[in-house]
């Protein structure tokens, strides 16, 4: 099992206690009139010099290794932007299809109401509230709405708002009260009643 390195701030902090204390026997030696090698302390020295550049060393490659995965993370968040980019123009274009669709099917829906009702005032039979514009228009804005709120801004979305919406869409009871009315076209006159 191989001995766990120490660490060279360690390192550094045991060499300077090593080095003042030899620079204290040193400078005593000198006060005394003794002999002393100065060898051990310029090697100490030099291994001061060589560990302060190891130290250096490992925070310029800490530092190198902190750009490179900040790069890389970088790199996986354009990556990532880009694809959500192309999901939302796939998105944006599929809203725009639908709502230009759902604008053309409430234009037909209203000019087919509107179409009749003059049939059953011609036909004789009374004509329903739901296919009044007004109400028709109101019912379905109130599902319309109703849908929207789950986009979580109650009572608008952007620049549309709405008051007065039911909890979930109305759809069923527009629709039922619809086929009310056509269930009423099958052959009976209002002054048959």
């Amino acid at each position: 099992m191989q001995a766990e390195a120490i660490p060279i701030a360690d390192r550094i902090e045991s060499a300077n206690a090593l080095l003042a204390d030899l620079e204290a026997e040193q400078g005593a030696a000198v006060l005394d009139g003794k002999p002393f090698d100065p060898a051990p302390i310029a090697a100490l020295r030099h291994e001061l010099e060589a560990l302060s550049a190891a130290e250096a060393e490992t925070v310029r490659r800490d530092r190198k290794a902190a750009a490179l995965q900040a790069e890389d993370a970088r790199e996986l968040s354009r990556t990532a932007a880009e694809s959500e980019a192309a999901d939302l123009l796939k998105a944006v274009a599929k809203v725009e299809k639908m709502f230009s669709g759902a604008a053309d099917a409430i234009e037909a829906m209203l000019a087919s109401a509107q179409r009749l009702s003059v049939h059953m005032r011609a036909a004789g039979i009374g004509r329903p509230m739901i296919l009044d514009k007004y109400a028709l228009r109101s019912a379905l804005s109130r599902s319309m709405g109703a849908e929207m709120a789950r986009l979580h801004e109650p009572g608008r979305f952007g620049n549309i708002y709405w008051r007065g919406i039911p909890p979930k869409p109305e759809w069923d009871k527009t629709k039922s009260e619809i086929r009310a009315v056509a269930a009423s076209t099958k052959g009976k006159a209002e002054h048959d009643l």
